[in-house]
């Protein structure tokens, strides 16, 4: 795979979500790629517009927070969501969920060319979702306990698919129009601009230090986590009704659902009669034992 250089950052350093940080994402914005983020309840956009860069709030309501800028630099420096400057939201670990990086989709529209329905494959083969657009809706290829699968975003929520443990096979599934996925991309059926979700945070490499209040601070904070805990894997995660808790193996069953509060899921989840906290408290839960936090 050739490598697409952004400064001194090659596309392979995103084989991993952790690696993602403060320094590349000025990298990427310097590059021309749009970002958006979710901090504390709403969700914002670095955006470029007729050459100028723009700081906006998306939900709950949609305004302009500062810019237009046409230097990148500038507008990253006179940013400040809550008095906070987008280098100590990071560096205090107050950007939520993932990432979206708008990539460019078809070649000679960005200095990003590179990208292809063979690097579309790429990144959900090293664990990064992505979303993308039609002229009927919003799509998105996501990674839950129980596996990948297809969902349309817009204009309503709902699974298309079922969950599959391997990427490709879902791939080999995915039919939007009658046509497969590779023969969308062909057939320039796709918006360019497709959204690929990466995780902002680097200190979990290896976990070490991860304990039942950090746990707790991250489903706060509105991020989903996978473990195992006695041979079985579950999950925490959010959906339209709320928080739920569930089993994706040996077998795939809801546990707990439409939690409004996360808290109430906390307190309610129980495994082998023990609650999570008993469970870390108990060692059956360990730093070990995390699969995936998003």
């Amino acid at each position: 795979m050739n490598l697409q250089m952004w400064g001194n950052i090659e596309y392979e350093d995103w084989n991993r979500w952790i690696s993602y940080d403060y320094r590349k994402m000025v990298a990427v914005l310097e590059h021309g790629h749009e970002i958006f983020f979710t901090h504390k309840n709403c969700e914002y956009g670095i955006l470029l517009s007729q050459e100028s860069w723009a700081l906006s709030m998306i939900r709950p309501e949609q305004k302009r927070i500062t810019g237009p800028c046409p230097d990148i630099h500038d507008l990253i420096r006179a940013m400040r969501i809550e008095g906070k400057s987008l280098e100590d939201l990071f560096k205090d670990h107050e950007l939520y969920k993932k990432i979206r990086v708008t990539v460019n989709l078809y070649p000679g529209t960005d200095t990003w060319t590179g990208y292809d329905f063979e690097k579309m494959v790429t990144d959900p083969e090293h664990g990064r979702e992505f979303e993308f657009a039609m002229k009927n809706g919003d799509y998105g290829v996501f990674l839950s306990p129980w596996g990948w699968s297809l969902s349309m975003i817009t204009p309503e929520q709902k699974r298309l698919t079922g969950f599959y443990r391997d990427i490709h096979e879902l791939i080999a599934v995915i039919r939007i129009d009658g046509e497969t996925l590779k023969d969308l991309v062909k057939n320039r059926r796709l918006d360019n601009k497709i959204r690929v979700l990466v995780d902002p945070y680097d200190d979990r490499d290896n976990w070490t230090g991860y304990d039942y209040e950090k746990m707790v601070t991250d489903l706060e904070h509105g991020r989903e986590i996978e473990f195992t805990c006695n041979n079985r894997e579950y999950g925490i995660f959010t959906a339209p009704g709320g928080w739920e808790f569930g089993m994706a193996k040996p077998e795939k069953k809801m546990l707990v659902r439409n939690c409004q509060d996360v808290h109430e899921l906390i307190d309610t989840i129980r495994i082998d009669g023990k609650t999570l906290e008993e469970l870390w408290r108990d060692q059956d839960l360990a730093a070990k034992n995390i699969i995936h936090v998003f």
